[in-house]
């Protein structure tokens, strides 16, 4: 199953009030998993975040057990890695629709430490 426009649909549904609303265990921002389980997105598009986790567990690029949201945005960072010398991947839909995209950042620590 691929992340396709149904699946960037659902998260161009992701606003600020639909996150605040979403129970989440003290995370700085919920997980797919809780969104999916609040209601607020399918149980295909949580599988396919899942599925690309698992895709990566088998590459030196591991990366955190759930995506974190955001609105119309979902990111994950390797597991630990938040805050640090990191890299992370996002998927975001765009406005208008059609403008939806995957984003690699890499994180960088500037102090002299």
């Amino acid at each position: 199953m691929p992340f396709d426009a149904g699946w960037f649909k659902e998260l161009r549904g992701l606003s600020e009030a639909v996150l605040a609303a979403t129970p989440h265990e003290g995370r700085f921002r919920p997980r797919v998993g809780d969104l999916c389980h609040a209601g607020h997105v399918s149980d295909r598009f949580l599988e396919e975040t899942q599925a690309f986790v698992r895709t990566m567990a088998g590459t030196p690029y591991g990366l955190d057990d759930f995506f974190r949201a955001y609105p119309r945005h979902v990111v994950n960072f390797p597991a630990g890695s938040a805050f640090r010398m990191q890299w992370n991947i996002a998927l975001t839909a765009g406005e208008p629709d059609g403008d939806d995209h995957v984003r690699i950042g890499l994180g960088f620590r500037l102090s002299p430490e």
